[in-house]
């Protein structure tokens, strides 16, 4: 790999800043160093490996921000000797005051102004990693695809830098594809047959990523894909959490395409993370509401910590799961409006969440029977991981990839889509589709 190299001109030059003081000391282990993107998809699955390596004695730095390093320190092992550098998050005009993770955005409309004061934080990124660099080099960088520029300042510094994307092989595979076929899509037209796969794909344009849409140059979704798959293909290689014999074909087609890829899934089998900002008192609430439920009783709804649901969409889900008569579990983000009465009317029955839940833990408990998800990637590895039937309903990034790879593939996975499948989900080995089965016909119809 080059290690002195010329950056693309779109990689804006940003001003110096105040230098930091870092407490460093030489060790012997293997250091390497470790930048999360600020999501929580993100970082969950990267502070899993993080864990795993500090078990097998490696020094880890990890960089983060004043706001998310107590999710950090909270999910690694205590006593570990970990060191965590907050970066001071740059304000920005587009932004609320103070926010520093996905979670936090009003919407996710200000996505792209919040990529752009991450990027920001270069200029500090690079003097801190230059003052450890001096001291201790790690051997590595490993970085979320999303924070490219770090692929620049680890090449100035000569480090190696690894890539973490927590996605499918066959989610990488399908957008290298789509990038290669060089069009759009058009929404009215036949699924195009896509070129470079080790098997036939086609693909309509409601499955496409909305970032490979346009595959317009002006458009800056699509420059920041251009961005990050260009500094990704100066990188040492690419970390997926995913595992061979899960999608076997595209992981080879991976590794046939002029890069490295090591797949070292699933990563919620290697370490638990502890959450950290949700109540204790709410926490044992969920857990301990699922102890009162029957094996396999329980609908768990939920769908990931960016998506955002119109009104109409809350109270269209919350009248299939009263009409359902089913258990449930439902996470919800803010202050949902519901139907008044709502709560009162499925009491005993169903528990609305609003925040974040320990989901490993609730996917691993034995009265949990079937999950609705957003068919996140980290979802559909956890939910493959304890067995549990997903009801699919995609909303952003590649979601809908993840969901039409896991349908004919795995058994678990069903689309979200107006019609029953009472008659599908019988037949299945799980405790769940005897509820499911009158349940599904009706929330289908409820929420599409």
């Amino acid at each position: 790999m080059a290690t002195t190299t010329t950056e693309p001109e779109i990689i804006r030059r940003l001003t110096p800043v105040e230098p930091t003081r870092l407490s460093m000391e030489r060790t012997s282990a293997p250091h390497i160093a470790v930048f999360p993107f600020m999501s929580r998809g993100h970082a969950i699955p990267l502070l899993h490996l993080c864990a795993t390596l500090l078990r097998r004695g490696l020094e880890l730095t990890i960089f983060s921000t004043p706001s998310n390093s107590p999710f950090y320190r909270q999910s690694l092992p205590k006593d570990s000797g970990i060191r965590i550098i907050d970066l001071p998050f740059p304000s920005h005009p587009d932004l609320p005051k103070g926010c520093e993770s996905t979670e936090q955005l009003p919407s996710m409309d200000m996505f792209l102004p919040f990529l752009n004061a991450v990027k920001e934080l270069r200029d500090s990124f690079e003097q801190s990693l230059s003052e450890i660099a001096a001291v201790n080099p790690p051997i590595c960088l490993i970085s979320d695809t999303f924070l490219y520029w770090t692929q620049y300042v680890a090449e100035k510094l000569s480090i190696p830098r690894l890539t973490f994307m927590g996605t499918s092989a066959y989610a990488t595979c399908l957008s290298l594809a789509i990038a290669a076929y060089g069009s759009p899509i058009p929404k009215d037209s036949e699924p195009v047959l896509l070129p470079g796969l080790p098997h036939e794909v086609r693909l309509a344009h409601v499955e496409v990523p909305p970032t490979f849409r346009s595959l317009d140059p002006k458009d800056p979704s699509w420059t920041f894909v251009l961005e990050t798959g260009a500094a990704k293909l100066r990188s040492y290689g690419e970390i997926l959490n995913s595992f061979y014999e899960l999608e076997p074909e595209f992981v080879k087609t991976l590794n046939t395409q002029g890069q490295r890829y090591w797949c070292v899934g699933p990563m919620c089998l290697w370490d638990e993370p502890k959450p950290v900002e949700i109540p204790k008192t709410e926490r044992a609430e969920c857990l301990d509401w699922l102890d009162m439920k029957d094996e396999g009783s329980v609908l768990y709804v939920a769908f990931g910590s960016q998506a955002r649901l119109e009104e109409a969409q809350m109270r269209e889900i919350g009248a299939g799961l009263e009409g359902s008569g089913l258990n449930f579990l439902w996470v919800v983000r803010g202050e949902p409006k519901l139907d008044d009465g709502f709560g009162d009317r499925v009491k005993g029955r169903g528990l609305v969440i609003r925040g974040w839940v320990p989901q490993v833990e609730v996917l691993s408990h034995n009265a949990v029977g079937g999950f609705m998800s957003h068919c996140g990637w980290n979802s559909l590895l956890e939910s493959l991981v304890y067995g549990v039937p997903i009801l699919g309903w995609p909303m952003m990034a590649e979601q809908s990839l993840n969901g039409a790879w896991a349908g004919p593939r795995l058994v678990f996975a069903f689309p979200v889509a107006p019609f029953a499948l009472s008659s599908a989900l019988c037949p299945l080995p799980y405790p769940v589709p005897f509820a499911l089965s009158s349940a599904t016909p009706y929330i289908y119809n409820r929420i599409v």
